[in-house]
């Protein structure tokens, strides 16, 4: 009582194992933490969302960067930018629709290269309002859902 902390408000999704997001009604239906309120349920993960990002990684032995992202028109695309893997920070790679509103870019690894840094954007210009740029580490990839302003 009296007291509530910096976390209450905090919207937030479940995850399993890094790769899978927890179905939800909307895309953007989110958790959200209340002070003093304790909740205990059994999150739900979207099958077919797991396997179809499973079969993109066992097909092609590339690097890949997977974006969840339900476009509100039909012209919407998300682009990716960034660094290492031919990316570029002023050039967007347009990503490939895979079903079910994934996305996925793939690059042929360098054998060199551990890490990727990258940014999504909506159309190749708006910038999603992520601060960190996401990392793909020694090509493990990982569903992300961004969010655009």
């Amino acid at each position: 009582r009296g007291k509530t902390t910096a976390i209450e408000g905090t919207e937030y999704k479940i995850l399993l194992n890094d790769t899978v997001w927890e179905a939800t009604k909307q895309v953007d239906d989110n958790r959200i933490l209340h002070a003093g309120i304790s909740t205990i349920d059994s999150p739900q993960f979207v099958e077919e969302e797991f396997r179809t990002a499973s079969r993109a990684l066992e097909e092609h032995p590339h690097m890949r960067i997977i974006v969840r992202y339900k476009p509100k028109s039909e012209s919407d695309v998300p682009f990716v930018r960034g660094e290492g893997l031919g990316l570029s920070w002023e050039h967007g790679e347009r990503m490939t629709c895979i079903g079910d509103d994934l996305w996925i870019l793939e690059k042929e690894k360098a054998s060199d290269i551990d890490s990727t840094e990258y940014k999504i954007l909506l159309n190749n210009s708006v910038w999603e309002t992520a601060i960190s740029n996401h990392i793909i580490y020694e090509g493990i990839p990982r569903i992300i859902s961004p969010q655009f302003t």
